[in-house]
C-alpha cells in the first residue's frame, strides 16, 4: 500500500499560509512605526522668541500649546503637511528619525527644529 501525499501538501500549504500573514503584518507593523517620529515636541525660533511644536499622536498640530486649525494633507516618511483654516500650508520635513523643519507657507519661511 503506496502513502498518499496530500496530507504533506495540506501541512506544506498551511504553513506557508502562516508565515505569509506573519510576515505581512511584521511589513505592515514597520511600514506604520515610522509615522511614530513625527509625533512630540520640538522648539523653533521666531525673531527671539522661542516656541514649542508639538504633534499629538492623531497627528494635530500645536504651537505653544493651542490647537492649529486646519486639516492634515499629506502624511509621509519625508513630510507632514498641514492646511490651515486660511489655506496656508505648514511642512514639517523629517529625516529617518525627527522632523527636522517646519515651513510656513503663511510666512514663507523654514525654521529649524530642536528636540
Amino acid at each position: 500500500m503506496k502513502k498518499r501525499p496530500w496530507p504533506f501538501v495540506v501541512g506544506a500549504s498551511l504553513v506557508g499560509v502562516a508565515y505569509g500573514l506573519v510576515t505581512k503584518k511584521k511589513k505592515q507593523d514597520l511600514k506604520n512605526n515610522w509615522a511614530k517620529k513625527y509625533v512630540g515636541k520640538w522648539q523653533f525660533k521666531n525673531k527671539n522668541q522661542i516656541n514649542i511644536l508639538e504633534i499629538t499622536a492623531d497627528f494635530h498640530l500645536l504651537v505653544n500649546d493651542k490647537k492649529l486649525a486646519g486639516v492634515l494633507e499629506e502624511l509621509s516618511q519625508e513630510q507632514l503637511v498641514w492646511q490651515d483654516n486660511f489655506g496656508y500650508h505648514i511642512k514639517i520635513l523629517a529625516d529617518d528619525k525627527a522632523p527636522v523643519t517646519i515651513y510656513d507657507e503663511a510666512d514663507n519661511v523654514t525654521y529649524l527644529l530642536e528636540k
